[in-house]
């Protein structure tokens, strides 16, 4: 959500510490630990997600303690699965197992699809 609504400054930093507790095609809850909310941040958020939705969205914002994983945490763990899944299939290739077969394994810490 937030690398797709396009945010950027503190409502990208309130959001990407935010807990998504509901979610919906007009309407998102999001919970932060901290009352230090600016409305201006919070209408920076509804902003983006109306342009991305191409309609009115609503944006609630409650204080409580977040404890499951945050948009932050959740892009982050999405992003290491899907290397993960890339240096898993450029080992699978014939080339990269003959070359591991030859020289011991591999250490490779980055991929790309291209």
């Amino acid at each position: 959500m937030v690398s797709l609504a396009g945010l950027s400054g503190p409502g990208r930093i309130l959001a990407a510490s935010a807990q998504v507790d509901e979610l919906d095609e007009s309407h998102v809850k999001l919970r932060v630990p901290s009352q230090s909310l600016v409305p201006a941040v919070i209408d920076s958020i509804r902003g983006a997600m109306t342009k991305l939705m191409g309609r009115h969205f609503q944006v609630e914002v409650v204080v409580g303690d977040v404890q499951d994983e945050t948009i932050l945490e959740r892009e982050d763990r999405e992003r290491a699965e899907e290397k993960a899944r890339l240096i898993a299939r450029f080992k699978s290739l014939h080339v990269v197992q003959e070359l591991e077969r030859r020289l011991g394994d591999l250490e490779i810490k980055d991929v790309r699809e291209d």
